[in-house]
This record gives C-alpha cells, structure tokens and sequence, in this order.
C-alpha cells in the first residue's frame, strides 16, 4: 500500500504572495544581508560604498533590511568584544537610514 501525501497548497508559509510568505522570504533575505554587511567589513570597503551596495542587494526590502538589523544585533551580543560584528550592524543601520531618506525624497511612505 502506497501513501499519497496531498500537497499544501493551503499552507500560508508557502503560497507565494501570502504575508506569512513574505515573511519567511523577508527574513532569509535579512540573514544574507548581514552576511553582505560582514563580509563588506571584512574585505575593508568604505563605509558609503557598503551602504550603497546593500540598499541595492535589498532590492528596496526596508523590512529585510530590518530583519539583518535584528540579526546583527543578536550576533553583537553573542560576540560584544568583536569589532566587526558591530561595524556591519552600523552599517545595516545606516542603509535602512539611506532607505528611509530615499522613500521621503520619492514621497513613498
């Protein structure tokens, strides 16, 4: 006897567009923005040319944004003494800041 599991269509972590989806994707993609941000800080990169290269990788996603921020500083606090970790968190902060002063000069909210 063979088993047929239905497939989860109905599932919202998995239909595309649903906010839970969102979600999930907004949060993987903030993991990889603070990998971006550590390995700018590791390779020496000026401070304005890493804001603008992970404004550019968030593909506009304030919210990715937000989620690498939160990660970052969870690793701070699991790594206090290392300065790179804290260096790729201000420059999180900083792009989320370009961000918003992007949105206001455009007038999105």
């Amino acid at each position: 006897m063979t088993a047929v599991i239905p497939a989860p269509t109905n599932d919202p972590l998995l239909v595309d567009g649903s906010e839970a989806y969102r979600h999930r994707v907004d949060a993987a993609k903030g993991s990889a923005l603070l990998g971006l941000a550590l390995a700018l800080v590791h390779d020496g990169a000026s401070s304005a040319e890493a804001v603008g290269e992970l404004w550019v990788e968030a593909a506009d996603n304030r919210r990715a944004l937000e989620s690498a921020y939160g990660r970052g500083v969870a690793l701070v606090n699991d790594y206090p003494g290392d300065p790179d970790v804290r260096q790729a968190v201000v420059l999180v902060s900083k792009a989320l800041r370009h961000g918003a002063r992007c949105s206001a000069a455009t007038g999105e909210a």
